[in-house]
């Protein structure tokens, strides 16, 4: 009788050791679960802050999408939401396609056009203004700059005589070629601007040009 009292209590304290055992698992696994929600939280506000901080203080603005997404309905959508027109935009990614074909890429940048005239929250908004490209283009994302970083470029007569500029990346180039022909006492009208073969326009940018540092445009009477 007394051993089958000693055997229930062994059997009792076994048994209380697997609970206390099973409960220290339980309490472990717990404060693990623990650590991981508040690494996923941190995550999830540093993701948030660099989001706002894009918002805040950059003209960039980047849209993830599914690679059977079709490109011109992504462009109308972030156009809508601005509400701006698609041509006031300079789209570009990793390998361009024509006609807004599907997308290989799950990226795509666009960023607005800003006149150096305007305020940084006003875009610029042009009817007629069309964004030249050819086959052989580059569009990578390098090609692109801010349009208030500097550039150095050159206007060149047909003497080869050379004029340097330092201007931003968003000038219009209109305001460039008054100012070398008033630098030259000339009309404006009277000469014709080329930049590789191309006649350049007032709305003209370096940036629409794809002008590199150094480059120089051509000043024909």
């Amino acid at each position: 009788m007394v051993e089958g009292n000693n055997n229930k209590r062994r059997n009792t304290v076994i048994s209380r050791n697997k609970q206390d055992q099973y409960i220290r698992e339980l309490e472990l696994e717990n404060k693990k679960l623990e650590t991981k929600v508040k690494e996923l939280e941190d995550d999830t506000e540093k993701m948030e802050e660099k989001i706002n901080t894009l918002e805040q203080n950059s003209t960039e603005h980047v849209a993830l999408m599914n690679k059977n997404t079709q490109l011109k309905n992504q462009i109308e959508e972030i156009t809508e939401s601005f509400e701006i027109l698609i041509d006031s935009f300079e789209i570009f990614k990793e390998e361009f396609t024509k006609n807004f074909k599907k997308l290989d890429n799950q990226l795509f940048i666009a960023r607005d056009c800003i006149n150096d005239d305007q305020g940084e929250n006003q875009f610029e908004v042009d009817y007629t203004q069309q964004y030249r490209y050819n086959d052989n283009s580059d569009y990578s994302i390098s090609n692109y700059h801010p349009p208030s970083e500097y550039i150095k470029i050159k206007f060149v007569d047909q003497n080869d005589f050379e004029v340097p500029f330092r201007v931003q990346y968003g000038t219009n180039m209109g305001k460039l070629k008054k100012a070398y022909a008033e630098h030259n006492g000339v009309s404006v009208n009277t000469y014709r601007f080329l930049f590789n073969g191309i006649r350049v326009t007032d709305d003209d940018t370096p940036n629409i040009l794809r002008m590199k540092e150094g480059d120089s445009l051509k000043a024909i009477l």
